[in-house]
């Protein structure tokens, strides 16, 4: 929004929201739960096609918006430094935001403003939730403006469709003004990607992907991953020759880490064969005939590009065993780290298929839906926990970057330094538990 505009002043002297404007009372942005409350509204707006956040004003009976009081005793607690580290904090992947504090047209007392920019070619989900209890901000989750005005996640196919038929549009767009400069004569650029914004935006279009598929699916349906998820996605570092997809196809039938419920599996039943999409290949057992019976931990979906770019997602091992353990309320102490292993174990072994050597291996992974969850011990039912141990916060997030080489040697570490960041870092261990 241009803060210039007479439409904006308009909105100060008579305040009233819209679907592309919002409006809050004084948030303390040193407050978790306000900022989470901030960074539900921003991504709403974002995916939205941009819009502006107006702070400052209380909401009447009648519906009408006056100036909230007490105000502040000054806003610098309003810059666009602060929001855009909540935006980096909380959105994913970030979206930047300008501030301006502008004066009402009558009192002249000022107002932050939050202008939100859209036109985003991946819909914006929250990286991290707010805290449990106290916000409706939940990490992974997507927000959009809906009639009302608010701010929710998307409800009907409809408003799904809706959303990603913006991003189709925003990369159309971005696609025709690249064809007008070339036509002008006129040079295109464009920075080069870090290798973590690599991974970044692979992470970004595959999750974009992903739910592209679920999205018509019932709000009940296990692939949809209600209650909490696992996500792992990694790329190659270095020189390698990059295979057709066909070839791509027989390496990974070669890397498959054949243990439990493996990780990108390659299947020859027609319903399950892997499928080429948009120079990928791509798998999504959700598609099934009985996948609305299957168990969460059953309907992954996974993808491989020839760049050296792998990524799955699966519902988690504890929410798809009831008689074991009741859906989302358990945390495995040996199911994460096996599946971590099999993780890397995979990347290990297609990094061979490639014929790499001595490169790096950078590998993300994500588990979401953990805050609440009791320690329990079900893979391994002979092991006594005499203690209770919970999870202390909603998701786990972790980057590594690992020689192929040392990967063997480090992979036990990984699984133990993740461990004690999922769970209390100083758990009273009992002496039988030892």
């Amino acid at each position: 929004m241009d803060f210039d505009t007479p439409r904006l002043l308009e909105l100060l002297r008579n305040p009233a929201e819209d679907l592309s404007f919002e409006i809050k009372e004084w948030l303390d942005l040193r407050d978790n739960v306000h900022k989470a409350k901030l960074a539900q509204a921003i991504i709403a707006l974002a995916n939205h096609g941009g819009g502006a956040l107006l702070l400052g004003y209380a909401q009447q009976a009648d519906g009408a918006f006056i100036p909230a009081e007490p105000r502040p005793a000054n806003l610098s607690g309003y810059s666009a430094d602060i929001v855009n580290d909540i935006s980096r904090s909380y959105l994913n992947p970030p979206v930047h935001c300008e501030v301006r504090h502008v004066a009402h047209p009558v009192s002249r007392d000022l107002f932050p403003v939050i202008s939100v920019l859209g036109g985003h070619q991946i819909p914006i989900m929250a990286r991290r939730g707010g805290p449990q209890g106290q916000s409706s901000l939940q990490a992974g989750r997507i927000y959009i403006r809906r009639v009302g005005p608010s701010s929710e996640e998307p409800q009907s196919p409809e408003e799904w469709r809706t959303l990603l038929d913006r991003c189709i549009r925003a990369g159309r767009d971005e696609l025709v003004d690249r064809i007008r400069l070339i036509v002008a004569g006129e040079p295109v650029s464009a920075a080069e990607a870090t290798s973590d914004q690599e991974l970044d935006q692979w992470i970004e279009q595959s999750t974009a992907r992903w739910l592209s598929l679920v999205q018509n699916l019932p709000t009940e349906h296990p692939a949809r991953f209600s209650l909490g998820y696992y996500r792992f996605a990694y790329q190659f570092r270095g020189q390698f020759d990059r295979p057709s997809l066909s070839r791509l196809r027989d390496m990974l039938a070669s890397a498959e880490v054949r243990f439990s419920w493996p990780h990108w599996p390659v299947y020859t039943r027609e319903e399950l064969r892997l499928a080429p999409v948009d120079d990928t290949i791509e798998c999504w057992l959700g598609r099934r005939e009985n996948a609305h019976e299957s168990a969460p931990d059953e309907l992954d979906y996974w993808r491989v590009s020839p760049t050296g770019k792998a990524y799955s997602i699966r519902g988690l091992n504890e929410d798809s065993h009831p008689d074991l353990v009741q859906p989302g309320t358990g945390l495995d102490i040996v199911a994460p780290t096996r599946r971590l292993a099999d993780g890397l174990t995979h990347a290990w072994n297609l990094a061979k298929q490639f014929g790499m050597q001595t490169a790096e291996i950078e590998f993300d992974l994500l588990w979401v839906g953990l805050a609440g969850r009791r320690l329990v011990s079900k893979v391994n039912p002979n092991r006594s926990l005499f203690n209770v141990y919970r999870t202390r916060q909603p998701q786990y997030q972790r980057r590594l970057s690992v020689p192929i080489e040392a990967l063997p040697e480090r992979m036990q570490r990984c699984g133990r330094c993740m461990k004690r960041s999922i769970f209390f870092r100083c758990p009273k261990i009992s002496q039988s538990e030892k």
